[in-house]
């Protein structure tokens, strides 16, 4: 008799239970869907160019490391005496491909250089954007991919030599076996200086003008 019962109020209530759930599944679908909404309007980067996806540091630690949305205004390009290009160095630090995807989004690239004397490039763009709290600074060169650690070129495929004057003195030294992405040191007078890719620094954006 009690087995027949069990049966009996299972077999009655689960209709009910099951309705029970997608409505509550609904109504939760319909809280996320409009705190996303707002989300989106309340957004700080409103009315900006792009949201860019940045990884940033808490106190320091690797523990501490979160995603979080950060804004940047794509119409910070600045032209440069004698350059063809335009340039824009972004207010957010960021990995190397991460900071590229800042560049892209606004219509541009990591910047590249047609001659060898990047010191002196990175010299005159600097000065004249006025970016003199940044110290570090992504460049459009990368490590080649396969055996020879030793292989460098610039990311529209030309080769950036060992022997190029621009390397600090002791560069690369491609610590860790893992140092693939370059940057640029205003400490060391724009000198260049292999790094991981994961690593936080600003980025030198590049484009044609209109």
């Amino acid at each position: 008799m009690k087995l027949k019962l069990s049966m009996f109020v299972w077999t009655c209530m689960l209709p009910l239970y099951t309705k029970m759930l997608a409505v509550q599944t609904s109504c939760l679908s319909s809280n996320i869907n409009e705190k996303l909404a707002d989300s989106v309007l309340t957004h700080p980067c409103a009315g900006q160019a792009i949201l860019v996806k940045s990884h940033g540091v808490i106190d320091g630690t690797e523990e501490g490391i979160q995603d979080h949305i950060a804004c940047n205004d794509c119409s910070a390009w600045s032209a440069v005496p004698a350059m063809a290009k335009l340039y824009m160095i972004p207010d957010v630090t960021n990995y190397f491909e991460d900071s590229r995807q800042i560049c892209q989004k606004c219509g541009g690239d990591v910047a590249v250089f047609n001659v060898s004397d990047v010191v002196g490039e990175m010299t005159a763009i600097t000065n004249a954007i006025a970016w003199n709290s940044v110290d570090i600074i992504w460049i459009g060169i990368k490590r080649k991919s396969g055996l020879n650690r030793d292989q460098f070129q610039w990311l529209d495929g030309r080769d950036f030599l060992l022997t190029d004057i621009s390397w600090d003195p002791g560069q690369p030294n491609d610590l860790n076996g893992n140092q693939d992405c370059l940057t640029s040191y205003r400490s060391f007078s724009w000198r260049i200086h292999d790094h991981s890719c994961k690593e936080y620094f600003h980025v030198l954006c590049q484009r044609d003008p209109d």
